[in-house]
């Protein structure tokens, strides 16, 4: 059994940042832009060309170049010459570590984590919302075991047991404008997982966790 502990501070969901800046004069697009161009690679999408980051942010090609370009030259992104493809360069990575660093919530976690994770023989993971998606932001494991979630892995709000525990979790005002945006972004997905909401909003009222079952078992607690 794996178990993932959610943590639920509210925050939008959106598909780009592009999107969110059309009717306000002070949004700055092109940087906008370019962070859409980062958020494409994922572990999905380790080396994207042109053309799939075209595909994946909705953005024109020309576009697209030019900020590849300009994000290779700042060494955030580097081109991978054999196939022609640009992937993630350790730039990036200096903009995570401030990050995790400001969130206090993951070293009064960790404890609870290595407690949980030692009685289960499990892995177990702190998660926070981005969009659509729960990012891993603390994890432990047991010993000689090795880890089935690492830090900054993502999994879909709406497929994911500590994404329905953040869905439940939230406030019935959160939880409508929370919805409301997940239905906009992905009507299909969300009349899929319709069912599900409704399972975990009555397991958290049940038992305070949501639990989603197939080849292994994932129980995800909401935590403020």
């Amino acid at each position: 059994m794996q178990h993932v502990l959610a943590a639920t501070p509210a925050a939008p969901v959106r598909r780009t940042l592009t999107e969110t800046g059309e009717k306000d004069r002070q949004f700055a697009t092109t940087l906008a832009r370019g962070l859409d161009v980062l958020r494409s690679f994922g572990p999905d999408a380790l080396r994207l060309g042109n053309k799939e980051i075209v595909a994946r942010t909705g953005l024109p090609k020309a576009t697209v170049s030019r900020l590849t370009y300009t994000l290779t030259q700042l060494g955030y992104l580097r081109r991978n010459a054999h196939q022609n493809k640009y992937e993630l360069a350790p730039q990036a990575l200096g903009l995570c570590q401030p990050l995790l660093a400001g969130l206090p919530i993951r070293h009064a976690a960790r404890p609870a984590l290595e407690r949980l994770a030692a009685e289960t023989g499990a892995t177990a993971g702190l998660a926070i919302c981005d969009r659509s998606s729960m990012v891993c932001i603390e994890s432990a494991h047991p010993r000689n075991v090795p880890a089935a979630l690492e830090i900054g892995a993502a999994m879909p709000m709406l497929a994911s047991a500590a994404g329905l525990a953040f869905i439940a979790g939230c406030t019935p005002d959160e939880r409508t404008a929370l919805l409301n945006r997940l239905r906009v972004g992905d009507e299909d997905g969300y009349r899929h997982a319709e069912p599900a909401i409704e399972v975990a909003l009555e397991e958290h009222r049940a038992q305070g966790c949501c639990v989603r079952r197939g080849d292994y078992t994932i129980a995800a607690a909401p935590v403020r």
